[in-house]
């Protein structure tokens, strides 16, 4: 598989350029001619090229939403599951899907496919795109002639997700918008509002209550600093992201400090749960489901603790048992693991209690939700009101002077 730079017309005669992947040249040709370009150029890159080219496209092919994963698995369900052949599905539904990362992806799994190999097979070289836990369930799958039963189970898991993560990002809207919120009105009245009334108290010729003085001082401050205070915020945020990426005890340090979250942990527990509870009732030995649910888990210090479990269970060691040393897990996670693997039903004990985790998560999230609108309301309100009782006690000695 080779990464190829085009340059193409599509059906309006617009001229677009690209990188496409395919196996040789001609099929990276045919492929553009399936989705309706018309190539004038199509050149191999170096290995160097080739290596930035798919830097470059993995920039888009993240931008994938669990809605987004749960219509293509639901379409290739639901196609399959009529009879329809695997490679014309994979072929309808790429050029059904608005997402251009899945379409990519479908158009160069339908070309591995039809050149013979297996569907998970193709799959692998973008199943951090499909996600991983679903390449070994597609495998057993096609082994059991269960692949359409299997594609709506991960359609319908990946509509649960979208559904989850949105009601986690519809908490945190409310908030984060009063915050930016205040931000601007703040922000406005220090380096706007506050020096035009300044003008006005030089011309009492008295001297100002300590609180004026204050605020007057804040927004001198502001207004001097404020390009190299958001220049600074720009390059701090830059440079965070960088030792993250770059240093591996800053990664840890940030993950040790969330993992001390509640409500955070807990998402983390239900997230992992649940993909393992699903891999597991879908056949997926045990070793290979928890490493798998790790891909959910973008938290290196919990997915450190699990590995460590791994190893525990590849020594001989109870599940249960390396579970509980993690320290990581619940009193009710540990009992569940163990009543499941003695009854033989680990899967079904997981799924129920991914279902416990949902509902406290429901009940958390709400909580939070109550406490947080009214606390930034409040911090907000006291902020202004600080502003405007600065700007009130002088104007209000001077009218008392007068009378």
């Amino acid at each position: 598989m080779g990464t190829y730079q085009y340059i193409a017309y599509d059906a309006k005669g617009r001229r677009r350029k690209g990188l496409v992947e395919a196996t040789s040249r001609e099929a990276a040709i045919a492929r553009l001619k399936r989705e309706g370009f018309f190539p004038e150029e199509v050149v191999a890159l170096t290995q160097k090229q080739e290596k930035k080219g798919r830097r470059i496209l993995s920039l888009f092919w993240r931008r994938v939403r669990d809605t987004d994963r749960a219509d293509m698995f639901f379409q290739l369900a639901t196609l399959v599951s009529s009879g329809v052949s695997l490679t014309q599905a994979l072929g309808i539904v790429a050029e059904q899907m608005e997402n251009r990362a899945l379409k990519r992806c479908l158009s160069v799994v339908r070309d591995r496919v039809l050149e013979g190999k297996r569907f998970s097979e193709a799959l692998k070289d973008f199943q951090d795109m499909v996600g991983v836990e679903y390449v070994g369930m597609v495998e057993i799958a096609e082994k059991t002639g269960r692949l359409g039963e299997i594609l709506f189970k991960i359609a319908e898991r990946e509509e649960k997700k979208g559904t989850f993560n949105q009601k986690v990002a519809a908490a945190l809207a409310y908030p984060a918008f009063v915050l930016v919120a205040g931000i601007f009105v703040v922000t406005f009245l220090l380096a706007y509002v506050i020096p035009r009334i300044q003008r006005i108290f030089a011309s009492f010729h008295r001297d100002l209550p300590t609180v004026t003085k204050l605020l007057i001082y804040v927004s001198e401050v502001v207004r001097s600093y404020l390009p190299l205070m958001l220049i600074a915020a720009v390059v701090f945020l830059f440079l965070y992201r960088l030792l993250l990426v770059k240093v591996e005890s800053v990664r840890r340090f940030q993950d040790d400090v969330l993992l001390k979250v509640k409500l955070y942990r807990k998402i983390l527990i239900f997230r992992f749960v649940s993909a393992l509870s699903f891999q597991i009732e879908s056949g997926i030995p045990l070793v290979d489901a928890i490493k798998n649910s790790l891909s959910v888990i973008n938290n290196v210090v919990f997915a450190d603790e699990v590995m460590r479990v791994v190893d525990w269970i590849e020594t001989g060691g109870a599940l249960d048992k390396g579970f509980e040393e993690s320290g990581l897990f619940e009193p009710i996670f540990i009992a569940s693991i163990a009543v499941g693997q003695r009854s033989g039903e680990l899967g079904r004990f997981l799924k129920r209690l991914a279902q416990y985790y949902e509902k406290r998560l429901g009940y958390y999230i709400d909580t939070f939700v109550s406490l947080v609108e009214p606390a930034a309301v409040l911090v907000l309100g006291s902020i202004v009101g600080f502003i405007v009782m600065a700007i009130m006690i002088p104007i209000f000695n001077i009218n008392q002077l007068v009378r």
